[in-house]
């Protein structure tokens, strides 16, 4: 193509300059510059010759389009009945487009239909609304309409390869490993706009309760009514190993069946409560669990990582190593009603853990007792003061991840404020105590009274401005109780900022596990390299232990560095190998005394003066793990700790700079100002942006490495279906220059995928 555009562009000049063409207001492009001169001088003397090189450069212009517009449009063979197993067939259509890789961010799809008059296309259309994949749709119904389309809008790469229609009626076995890709998220696309009815669907008639979502065989006419009978007599006889199960039929029933029912469980019908066809498919994902036959229904369940009993032919199945909560999938081909829910019995016992629960304002907590679940062995401790637009976020964020455990707001804002705190309460679908504190309490003060009511055994504290993941939590939970010497854990931290992209900075904290058997060794461990456990699950005994001295140090250093060091003189701190928690660097609120460099430029007494509490406070908590020890070497110790970790803020750059400054009669303020932008925040580097994925999807960071510096960026769709960029910085890809990534492409995928939600 490059040979055509210089002989065009030689022919123009020397055309413009034999003619004196040179201000005809031509267009910008070489070949389209050309097709108007020869339009216009079509007609006369060389018209002949004109007109063969505008038909000659028309054909050129053509051929260069089909070439660049290959893999643009994808066929099938549509034939009825168009039921269940063919509903499931589209959405392997749509997954095998996908994966070749179309040239087009959303696929032009043409469908024959073979009988146009036996074809049902109503949940045909339905599903294909839920797609955020496709950006047309074509049918043809007769056989020439399809013969047209093929030679008009197929390209010449699309014709040579001569691909048969993909057929829609085909029973072809659903491979599982298939399903955990993120491609497969787009067909059945939450941003699509179907949630709202769905939400309040599940708010309204099944608050609180653990939804059971049924895809039972259907009938060609997409009907239950065959199936139903035995269903209703396995669900009379059913016991559930917890309490208020609540099951939902997501089929169509006709209207010659009887909707009465006596059953113990509760039993709706999400058709017949005006939910339509693609509705449900978003019930089946919204549900907590998922039992019935691998249809569409099914397929949409998967993508959605739902629990459950699939009914049907799978094929790369893969060995269950633990039983996670909300990782239970049973598949079988063909199984009774009854066998089904004995399935289904063993698999509630897992999913006690996420019940939708009602909001409840400073009520009284459910007893350890009861038959909750994990989620009634922790507590969430979100403090908050005066940004309740982020808490808004934030509690919106954790009902869209179906936060399955107590949350505690610990509120000490002004009126305004804390009247939109019980707005944003309320409106949420969590199980929320939202408890109001004096404004001049300060946030560890404020901790330490909250502390006091929390009543489950694990606990942990979330910033209203920052984002904990809710699995990475459930994971922190069951190491804890795996290991009892552990009093803390959680996994990578990593710092984010909202500018013209949703920027990933850096990976802050990621050291290892701390597991000294002496806890005078892992106060050093900590304190050589200091990564703050402040934000770590932890045995709510210890926290509280932790919190209760606080107020005897009056800087917010010593506030951290002493409940961090009582945490983990307590015992050992596990690092769990995810993304944990994300930290925002934007503007935040201003504290004083809270960082070394801080306290150096306005007071460096402050490092001195109150450490002698600091120091008897921990030597105490460590003879008490040791009674009747008299270990002279206790203080001594803690000394020498405490002086490796001020080692990394008194290097001599950095003193330096402070004492010119100060002798030159400088503010402290300007001094902190000026050390925190050269040795702390650095600035980051202007690198090259280049895609995540490149146009065929490959990973590029895992193909050139740490060896070429540059950002990478992504775009997704949030929550709310607006577009969000991603900006993964380099230094967030390759912490410390390190020569492998520091996570793979999928666990990127699923942070992204988390993210979407904020």
């Amino acid at each position: 193509m490059n040979f055509f555009y210089g002989v065009f562009r030689l022919f123009l000049r020397t055309y413009e300059w034999a003619r004196g063409w040179r201000h005809h207001p031509l267009s910008s492009s070489p070949p389209e510059r050309l097709l108007s001169m020869i339009t216009s001088r079509a007609r006369g003397r060389l018209g002949a010759y004109f007109r063969a090189i505008y038909l000659f450069a028309a054909a050129v212009l053509k051929f260069r389009e089909r070439l660049l517009f290959d893999r643009v449009n994808f066929s099938a063979m549509l034939r009825p009945p168009v039921n269940s197993a063919m509903l499931r067939g589209l959405a392997q259509w749509q997954q095998a487009v996908l994966e070749m890789r179309p040239a087009v961010p959303k696929a032009h799809l043409n469908i024959h239909v073979a009988d146009a008059h036996g074809a049902q296309l109503d949940r045909l259309v339905s599903t294909l609304l839920l797609s955020d994949a496709i950006g047309n749709i074509s049918f043809f119904l007769d056989e020439h309409a399809a013969s047209a389309a093929r030679t008009s809008a197929s390209t010449v790469r699309e014709e040579s390869r001569a691909v048969a229609p993909f057929d829609l009626n085909a029973d072809v076995a659903v491979d599982v490993r298939e399903l955990s890709s993120d491609r497969l998220a787009q067909v059945f696309s939450a941003s699509i706009g179907f949630d709202g009815n769905v939400n309040t669907y599940l708010k309204v008639v099944h608050q609180g309760a653990v939804v059971v979502a049924l895809s039972l065989p259907e009938s060609d006419d997409g009907f239950c009514d065959a199936a139903l009978g035995e269903w209703r007599d396995v669900l009379e006889a059913f016991e559930a190993p917890i309490a208020d199960v609540s099951f939902v039929i997501l089929n169509a029933v006709s209207s010659a069946v009887s909707l009465g029912t006596s059953t113990k469980s509760a039993v709706s019908f999400a058709r017949v409560a005006g939910l339509s066809f693609a509705e449900a498919l978003r019930l089946a994902q919204q549900a907590d669990v998922f039992v019935g036959e691998l249809d569409a229904f099914g397929i949409a369940a998967l993508c959605a990582h739902r629990p459950g009993v699939y009914l049907g032919d799978a094929v790369g199945i893969p060995v269950q190593a633990d039983s996670q909560v909300f990782e239970r999938k049973v598949f079988q081909r063909s199984v009774s009603a009854a066998q089904a829910c004995g399935y289904l019995r063993e698999i509630l016992a897992y999913a006690a853990n996420r019940p939708r629960k009602p909001v409840t304002v400073a009520s009284p907590r459910p007893s350890l007792g009861s038959s909750a679940g994990r989620n009634e062995k922790y507590t969430l401790i979100i403090p908050t003061y005066n940004r309740p637009a982020l808490l808004a976020r934030l509690l919106g964020y954790l009902e869209r991840q179906r936060a399955p455990f107590p949350i505690l707001i610990l509120d000490s804002s002004h009126s305004d404020a804390l009247a939109r705190n019980k707005e944003s309460i309320g409106s949420v679908q969590l199980d929320v105590r939202h408890s109001t504190y004096d404004q001049s309490l300060d946030p560890y003060g404020k901790i330490k009274e909250g502390l006091g009511s929390v009543d489950t055994a694990y606990c942990s504290i979330c910033a209203d401005d920052d984002i904990v993941i809710v699995p990475a939590i459930e994971r922190s939970v069951v190491e804890l109780e795996r290991r009892l010497d552990f009093s803390i854990a959680h996994g990578y931290y990593f710092n984010f900022i909202e500018q013209d992209a949703f920027d990933l900075s850096r990976v802050m904290y990621r050291g290892k596990s701390i597991e000294d058997s002496n806890p005078l060794a892992r106060l050093r461990t900590l304190l050589a390299a200091y990564e703050a456990v402040f934000y770590g699950v932890f045995r709510t005994p210890v926290m509280r232990s932790a919190f209760q001295d606080v107020d005897k140090v009056g800087t917010v250093l010593g506030k951290e560095l002493l409940t961090a060091a009582l945490s983990i003189v307590a015992g050992k701190s596990a690092r769990i190998p995810c993304f944990y928690y994300g930290r925002n660097t934007g503007e935040s609120l201003s504290y004083s005394a809270w960082h070394p460099h801080q306290i150096l430029a306005q007071n460096p007494e402050l490092l001195f003066s109150e450490f002698p509490v600091f120091r008897s406070l921990l030597a105490r908590a460590v003879r008490a793990l040791n009674p009747g020890s008299t270990d002279e070497n206790v203080e001594k110790t803690i000394d020498l700790i405490f002086l490796r970790y001020l080692e990394a803020f008194l290097r001599h750059d950095v003193l330096d700079l402070m004492l010119d400054m100060s002798m030159s009669g400088q503010q402290p303020g300007a001094i902190y100002t000026r050390v925190w932008d050269i040795f702390v925040r650095g600035g980051d580097a202007k690198r090259p942006l280049k895609p995540l994925l490149d146009n065929r999807g490959r990973f590029i960071p895992e193909r050139f490495g740490n060896g070429r510096p540059r950002d990478y960026s992504h775009t997704a769709r949030a929550w709310d279906g607006q577009e969000r960029k991603y900006r993964l910085r380099y230094s967030f890809m390759f912490p410390g220059i390190q020569p492998k990534l520091f996570a793979g492409q999928e666990d990127l995928t699923s942070l992204l995928q988390t993210l979407n939600s904020y």
